[in-house]
């Protein structure tokens, strides 16, 4: 009989301690899981009240592909890709930045310019902001 308790007390024990973490990853999981690249570029200018797409008529191709890469520990970098931006090699740290969290993380600044966090899952990074002239909103994926 004491055996048998012994063995019920050691399934309990093991069968508790394996339970499933169901929790989400955090916004600072999300962001420093892998390279973000740039998909789209969007904006209203007034008197537009409906979004624009100047993804391909702003963004040049070198800086299209580029991976933003964001470190827990506040850092960034900002890296060229396959097509290099001229005197640019392929594959090389383009820019570094600062980057932190405020709001309760529903703003991220980078190197000073705040975003609103639109979106932030596993696979979609959208930040928007006003600045003069009008108001963009950024989608990155991976």
């Amino acid at each position: 009989m004491k055996k048998i308790l012994s063995i019920t007390v050691l399934l309990i024990i093991v069968f508790t301690s394996c339970k499933k973490d169901n929790s989400s990853p955090s916004k600072l999981d999300l962001l420093t899981a892998r390279p973000w690249i740039m998909q789209k570029y969007e904006g209203k200018i007034p008197p537009s009240t409906v979004w624009t797409d100047y993804f391909n008529g702003w963004i040049s191709d070198c800086d299209k592909d580029d991976k933003w890469i964001f470190s827990r520990d506040g850092g960034m970098e900002l890296n060229e890709s396959t097509i290099a931006c001229s005197g640019s090699p392929s594959n090389s740290v383009k820019d570094v930045f600062h980057w932190f969290f405020s709001d309760n993380e529903q703003s991220l600044t980078m190197d000073g310019v705040v975003h609103t966090v639109s979106l932030l899952d596993e696979n979609t990074l959208v930040l928007s902001n006003n600045i003069t002239g009008g108001e963009f909103r950024i989608t990155y994926g991976h």
